[in-house]
């Protein structure tokens, strides 16, 4: 199989997907050991040109390792007003700092958190763990064991990101804040 006539197998198993969808499981479906992860990642490439120029309201973008359907940034507005979402998801201060304090030194304890923002973080933390946004991701062998905490692919892709190096140096995140 070309990789011309893959692009439509390869549009509707992303499209079918629950979750970002991997070029090297794309290449385990399509059983093709002709087909690349690179030509795979060149078809979605095609697809997103052809989605542009016919002004189509969707993308496909690389999200969390793979690849997912989202719609066009530029019609985030009509999607909050279709589905009345207006500031619902919609993180406080705190929580970002919280987050961002995960994010940067993950894996993190709970004291070590509380030690970095001098507040208890205990409320902020369940939050974030019923947003999926963070995880426990073991326990840090010290007495007590303490749980320890990272971000979540949810995470990333509510941040747009396909990892954490693409997180923003700290100084450039204080040159924002000041």
């Amino acid at each position: 199989m070309d990789i011309q006539d893959a692009k439509p197998v390869i549009e509707a198993l992303i499209f079918s997907a629950r979750e970002p969808l991997t070029a090297k499981r794309i290449r385990e479906i399509l059983g093709e050991e002709a087909v690349k992860e690179k030509d795979i990642e060149e078809a979605v490439r095609f697809l997103n040109e052809e989605y542009e120029r016919d002004q189509r309201g969707f993308r496909i973008f690389y999200l969390n390792g793979g690849f997912e359907f989202r719609t066009s940034p530029e019609f985030g507005r009509f999607i909050e007003e279709l589905y009345n979402m207006k500031k619902t998801f919609r993180l406080s201060k705190s929580v970002l700092e919280t987050l961002a304090i995960i994010a940067y030194n993950q894996p993190v304890t709970r004291v070590e958190i509380e030690m970095i923002r001098s507040v208890n973080v205990s409320y902020i933390l369940n939050k974030l763990l019923e947003l999926e946004l963070i995880k426990v991701v073991g326990q840090k062998e010290t007495p007590g064991r303490p749980l320890l905490y990272g971000t979540t692919g949810k995470f990333l892709e509510y941040f747009g990101m396909n990892s954490l190096e693409e997180l923003p140096e700290i100084s450039d995140v204080k040159k924002m804040i000041e």
